[in-house]
């Protein structure tokens, strides 16, 4: 277990797994929201942004963890060369909750978002309206993906947090 797709919608928790991870087996881990948006919530277009998670793919051989979700936005080297792909598959309650928890200690603590970043009204709104639509899109096509998973790599389904806390604290 070297390389980790770690997946699943904003607030789900897959930064905070993919960190747990990371730590454990002393990899290198990175946030794809960290790659994919520029300076003033734009975002990078799709060849720039595979690019860019490729670079840090090759650059990092011997073992990586990726974590977010950009459909085929993010191209194919990160699920070709996972070993491992991690869904957690949170309750839609739940994330809409933390992405609202999360947003407000951001705002108050003045704290930056990738890069030069801050939150805004508008980009909590837009999230909100993103994971409705994502939610049971990123179900559906992960039910997809489980379905036909590469010869050599391992699936993980969580439902919560304390199952995938659980399963990592087993290894």
């Amino acid at each position: 277990m070297n390389h980790i797709n770690v997946v699943g919608v904003s607030g789900s928790g897959k930064t905070t797994l993919a960190n747990k991870i990371a730590g454990k087996f002393d990899l290198e881990h990175i946030e794809l929201d960290a790659l994919h948006w520029k300076e003033d919530w734009t975002s990078h277009d799709e060849e720039e942004f595979q690019k860019k998670i490729n670079h840090f793919i090759d650059k990092h051989k011997n073992g990586w963890v990726i974590d977010g979700y950009y459909g085929n936005k993010q191209g194919d080297k990160p699920w070709d060369e996972a070993d491992t792909i991690i869904y957690l598959d949170i309750p839609l309650w739940l994330v809409k909750l933390r992405i609202i928890r999360r947003s407000l200690k951001k705002k108050v603590k003045r704290e930056l978002v990738w890069g030069t970043n801050k939150e805004k009204l508008r980009h909590q709104v837009s999230l909100q309206k993103s994971v409705n639509k994502w939610h049971p899109e990123t179900r559906r096509q992960m039910k997809d993906f489980s379905k036909n998973v590469p010869k050599g790599t391992k699936y993980y389904h969580f439902r919560s947090n304390k199952e995938a806390n659980s399963w990592l604290d087993s290894l």
